[in-house]
């Protein structure tokens, strides 16, 4: 057996970082974008998580802007998501005064800000859901009720 020579381990471990970098996850996605409203007007400034139910595999956030979002169902910001039934939990923080709070904000950094969207929306158990099948590519997700200004309910 010959050793191999400084020029054959280079180009063996330049191939193998090609075919590292041009490996995904092996997930299937599906694309998805679409419009959040409530009772049909634009929500901005919203996360929308999906949570999977039964069987589905994978989870998805998104953010809206006017209303208009794209699922990333990844750590490496993948777009898309796995096709399966999605419970949606919808959440949009503001402050006291009713100002906006950035799509990160939680309750820990803005211990006087909360939750625009009412329960049951804003939590786990929303009745509100989602089918992604192989040829779904745009939802219309509408929450029935309108959204908290004020920390009254």
């Amino acid at each position: 057996m010959q050793p191999c020579s400084r020029r054959d381990v280079i180009i063996v471990a330049g191939l193998g970082i090609l075919l590292l970098a041009g490996c995904g996850d092996g997930i299937h996605r599906v694309d998805i974008t679409g419009m959040l409203t409530s009772q049909g007007k634009p929500v901005d400034g919203a996360v929308v998580q999906l949570l999977p139910k039964g069987g589905t595999t994978g989870d998805g956030g998104l953010g809206a802007a006017d209303g208009k979002f794209t699922v990333i169902s990844s750590r490496r910001d993948d777009p898309g998501i796995p096709p399966g039934t999605y419970t949606v939990r919808i959440s949009r923080m503001l402050d006291p005064s009713g100002t906006l709070l950035p799509p990160d904000a939680t309750q820990a950094d803005y211990p006087d800000g909360f939750d625009s969207v009412p329960p049951p929306y804003s939590t786990p158990n929303s009745p509100l859901e989602i089918t992604v099948t192989d040829e779904t590519e745009e939802f219309k997700i509408d929450i029935p009720v309108a959204l908290r200004t004020s920390m009254r309910r």
